[in-house]
């Protein structure tokens, strides 16, 4: 038996299997394998450019400046949204998502390498 028609101000609203808004993926069972998956794709490929540049013997703190506003920009983006949709709904998260920027800054070696 087909549901009733989603309504919002008497609209009937559309129902997809994902759905891509301010670049976060959200699915119909809310469980992010989706926006994971297109972070993990997006995050690989930046770090394709950064193991470039290091070939090309860039220096360090110039890898570290492409590493935050390129690699780390796309791999954190939208990841508070995501641990405070976990805490609240299942109350799982045993360690924060979202580095402060000085944790990340003091480690970009274990990422790089």
């Amino acid at each position: 038996m087909p549901s009733q028609p989603l309504r919002i101000r008497g609209e009937v609203v559309e129902e997809v299997e994902d759905y891509k808004y301010l670049g976060v993926v959200i699915d119909n069972r809310l469980d992010w394998k989706s926006n994971t998956e297109a972070v993990y794709k997006k995050g690989m490929s930046r770090l394709y450019f950064l193991r470039r540049l290091r070939s090309f013997n860039v220096g360090s703190r110039m890898l570290e400046i492409f590493y935050q506003s390129v690699v780390a920009s796309a791999i954190f983006f939208a990841a508070c949204v995501l641990e405070s949709f976990e805490t609240v709904c299942f109350a799982k998260t045993s360690r924060p998502l979202c580095p402060s920027p000085l944790a990340v800054r003091d480690k970009p070696n274990n990422v790089l390498l």
